[in-house]
């Protein structure tokens, strides 16, 4: 395919994303790429962490925490909106202090048959 005036050809060095190696690819071809590219970002991004023990744990806590707000009078009421980090958590399925301490609760399928 020849190429026009200015355009160039994309040459994927170490480093770079597949964004730029998947240029002059076209059909089935570029899905494929695209797939890989989408499962491999699921996979490092934001891979769950936090079990179902877990989960349910932080959703009680959460609860708690956030049902003090209405349950203490004063300045330290206020100290219960801590309780939306562990029910954000517990929904996401993610901890990122988890990440930092190489915490890891959720039971993983095995994959290799």
């Amino acid at each position: 395919m020849p190429r026009r005036p200015g355009q160039f050809k994309a040459i994927r060095p170490a480093g770079v994303s597949l964004l730029a190696a998947d240029q002059g690819r076209e059909g089935p071809e570029r899905r494929m790429l695209a797939r890989k590219m989408a499962s491999g970002l699921e996979e490092t991004a934001m891979a769950r962490n936090v079990g179902i023990v877990d989960q349910w744990l932080r959703i009680v806590l959460g609860v708690a925490l956030i049902a003090v707000i209405f349950l203490i009078d004063g300045p330290w009421r206020w100290l219960g909106l801590i309780g939306i980090i562990p029910l954000a958590t517990a929904f996401l399925r993610w901890c990122p202090l988890y990440t930092l301490l190489g915490i890891d609760t959720c039971p993983r399928q095995n994959t290799h048959a």
